[in-house]
């Protein structure tokens, strides 16, 4: 990978630290983690997708991102987006939503923020649509 553009804008340890904070729990149940193609991580099971990165282009304060959909991926293969973020389904006035207004700079801020996200909104919001295929159908017809 070169050194110009995009590049220095990627998060090198995003994808460390989130298979020391989240790959156990979602091997629990039974999704198998991809790199996608920035380090965040693409966790599939069967047709269901769990998305978690980062926006580049917040550097140096990155700001996360939670993606669930249908498929392999946030984007098809047209690179239209399909899926539904997570800070669209959590409720704006909840303690949850304050996560993704949270930033992080190095790889203990990062940490902290995926534990409190695996705890609240993934836990919370997220494992109910990936065990209910069809109320996650009713989410990304929205």
């Amino acid at each position: 990978m070169s050194t110009n553009g995009w590049d220095k804008l990627l998060c090198k340890y995003f994808y460390q630290v989130c298979e020391k904070v989240l790959f156990e729990y979602f091997s629990a149940h039974n999704f198998i983690p991809e790199e996608n193609t920035i380090g965040g991580v693409i966790f599939k099971k069967k047709d269901i997708f769990f998305e978690v990165s980062y926006i580049p282009e917040s550097f140096p304060n990155y700001s996360i991102s939670m993606v669930i959909g249908l498929g392999t991926g946030s984007y098809d293969d047209h690179g239209r987006f399909f899926g539904v973020p997570l800070w669209r389904i959590v409720s704006e006035n909840s303690v949850e939503s304050t996560i993704f207004s949270q930033t992080f700079s190095n790889e203990e801020e990062l940490y902290k923020l995926l534990v409190a996200a695996k705890e609240t909104v993934v836990e919370k919001y997220a494992k109910p649509l990936w065990q209910k295929p069809d109320a996650l159908k009713k989410e990304l017809a929205k």
